[in-house]
């Protein structure tokens, strides 16, 4: 996911039965054992088949940050007259309501043949940044659209580890 030089040998590789000092950092993630630290040589034992989820890993948190940093997100007012930050991803709409702390959010899909929205349940992100409010509302939507059961189980995985973040 990121490589960091530390300029000395003064990082500690994660790798189970390893525990070498390091000086380049690879922050990896496996849907088996999460994040880790491990060094240059270790990062080398990853099998294929690794290699490619951790190539699927890195795509889906780039498109999240480009979604949640990237995309022109938009003032409005519901019906209700509610405050809203919304943005549009393909047909799809998110809203996000509220302020620091005390964000809640909601997906609308657009159905094929409905010339209207159906905005889903709101979720409540308590404790949350704008930014991460932003990457969990993007999840969500990605979640329930995609097809691809591996893609749905790394979206769950990254929706949990940001839900519980404090």
């Amino acid at each position: 996911m990121s490589i960091d030089d530390l300029g000395d040998l003064i990082g500690t590789c994660e790798r189970e039965g390893c525990g070498n000092d390091i000086r380049y950092e690879h922050l990896t993630y496996h849907p088996e054992w999460g994040y880790k630290i491990v060094g240059s040589t270790c990062i080398e034992h990853l099998t294929k088949k690794d290699k490619n989820l951790s190539a699927k890993v890195l795509t889906c948190y780039r498109n999240i940050s480009s979604f949640a940093h990237g995309t022109s997100w938009y003032q409005g007012k519901t019906k209700s007259d509610k405050p809203y930050v919304g943005a549009q991803h393909g047909h799809d709409l998110i809203r996000i309501y509220g302020q620091d702390g005390g964000y809640a959010f909601q997906v609308a899909l657009k159905e094929k043949g409905r010339k209207f929205h159906h905005f889903k349940d709101i979720v409540r992100a308590s404790g949350k940044t704008l930014d991460e409010v932003k990457e969990l509302a993007y999840i969500t939507l990605k979640g329930l659209t995609t097809e691809d059961e591996e893609e749905k189980s790394m979206l769950r995985n990254l929706y949990r580890s940001i839900k519980q973040v404090t």
